[in-house]
Parts: C-alpha cells; sequence; structure tokens
C-alpha cells in the first residue's frame, strides 16, 4: 500500500466514522437498519486493510469484502423500498411488480458467482454486472417515489441518489479495465473509485449530520409530517 493510498484510505476511515456517529447522535440509525450496517463493515475492512495491509491489503480479501459488501447492498435496496413504499398501499403493490423480479434477478447474480473464480473476472465482471443491478433497484425505487409523489426522507433520498452516482463510477471503472487491459489503466481506475467513494461518505456526512427544523421527515413507522399553514379568518 502506498502513502497515497494510505492517506485516502485514512480520510475515507474518518468520514465513514462520522456518518456512523451522526446517525446515532441524530437518532436516525434506525431509518435504514443495513446502512448502519454496511457503515459498519466500511469501517472494519478499511481499518483492517489500513493497520495489516500486509495480510489484508490482498486480491483474496478484495473479493471477501466486496461480496459481503454486495450482499448488504442489496439489503439497503430491499429496506429502502420497503421503508418508502409500505405506508402506501397503491404504490407498494405497483412496486413490488417492478422491484421484486430486479432483487430476485441481481440476488441470483450475487450467489451465481463462482467460489474459484479469477480475481480478474471479479473486478472486470461480476461486480460490475452486480453493481449494475444495484443502480437498477436504487434508480428503480427512486423513479416510482417521484412517479407516485411519496414523501422521502433525506437521508433515505442521499442514500438512493448517492449509491446511484458512486456505482456508476464504479462500474465504469471496472468497464474501462475490461476494454483498455487490467495493468495499463489499474492505477486510473483505482483514483477514480477511490475519490468517487471519498466524496460519497463525505456527502453522507454532510446529510447524517444536518439539522432536520427546515424540512418535513417520514417518520419510522411511515406517518407523514405535514407542514400545515393557518389561515386568515374571513370577513363576516
Amino acid at each position: 500500500m502506498t502513502e497515497h493510498q494510505l492517506l485516502i484510505a485514512n480520510l475515507v476511515r474518518i468520514a465513514v466514522l462520522l456518518v456512523f456517529v451522526g446517525l446515532i447522535a441524530r437518532r436516525r440509525a434506525h431509518l435504514c437498519w443495513s446502512f448502519t450496517v454496511y457503515l459498519g463493515a466500511i469501517l472494519a475492512g478499511n481499518t483492517m486493510i489500513s493497520f495489516w495491509p500486509e495480510r489484508f491489503f490482498t486480491r483474496w480479501f478484495y473479493i471477501l469484502k466486496e461480496s459481503v459488501y454486495n450482499v448488504i447492498m442489496l439489503c439497503i435496496a430491499a429496506e429502502l423500498a420497503y421503508r418508502v413504499f409500505r405506508a402506501f398501499p397503491g404504490a407498494l403493490a405497483r412496486a413490488r411488480v417492478v422491484l421484486a423480479p430486479l432483487l430476485a434477478i441481481v440476488t441470483v447474480g450475487v450467489i451465481s458467482v463462482p467460489t474459484a473464480t479469477d480475481y480478474l473476472d471479479i473486478v472486470t465482471r461480476y461486480n460490475p454486472q452486480i453493481q449494475t443491478g444495484v443502480i437498477w433497484l436504487l434508480s428503480a425505487t427512486a423513479v416510482l417515489t417521484v412517479w407516485y409523489n411519496l414523501p422521502l426522507n433525506r437521508l433515505h433520498r442521499a442514500i438512493l441518489l448517492g449509491f446511484s452516482s458512486y456505482l456508476i463510477v464504479f462500474v465504469t471503472a471496472a468497464n474501462l479495465l475490461r476494454s483498455f487491459g487490467y495493468d495499463r489503466l489499474k492505477a486510473f481506475a483505482s483514483v477514480m473509485d477511490t475519490y468517487a467513494f471519498l466524496a460519497l461518505v463525505s456527502w453522507w456526512a454532510f446529510t447524517a449530520w444536518r439539522s432536520e427544523k427546515a424540512y418535513e421527515d417520514v417518520t419510522d413507522r411511515g406517518s407523514v409530517i405535514v407542514a400545515s399553514k393557518d389561515l386568515a379568518p374571513k370577513a363576516a
């Protein structure tokens, strides 16, 4: 691990820790439990690689941690869809028709990756396919939310848009590696991916700590807080 890679890893770990603490301090962890688990997994993987690079900055550990991240991201996509639509039965029924097949396809893709697959195939083929499926899941959730004009919690919005944007960068970097050669673009793709992820977790940290005073929110029970305006009494 180079000094630059270690610096970025430390910055990412600080940002993720800020997100985690912000969710706890602002009492927002319950808004998406699987997202909190994801942050814990990122912290664990990042710490192991940073402090023990000779043991964990390896290809086998990369494959392991990315597999864990993929499973948790699927859980995040499913939980977000449930939390967004559960208070609206009509929208929920239609969301199931769209999202359930997508979730099933991506799940099959995750569990069908051969255990003996080569590292380069994981990086340039299987992971991009899985991440593309997650992008479709998150994007479909966002589109259905807009279509039915449903209230969306600011943290949920940050997770949906943030993951979708970052995963596009991740998939693009992997496609570049597959098209132009791993050895030729490895350094560029790595920088592209790490800086995009640092920007993502920094935005999440900002969102986790930002005050909710000026915003409407959706509670954990799915009830909607609707701002009301006082009407001036009519003249007699």
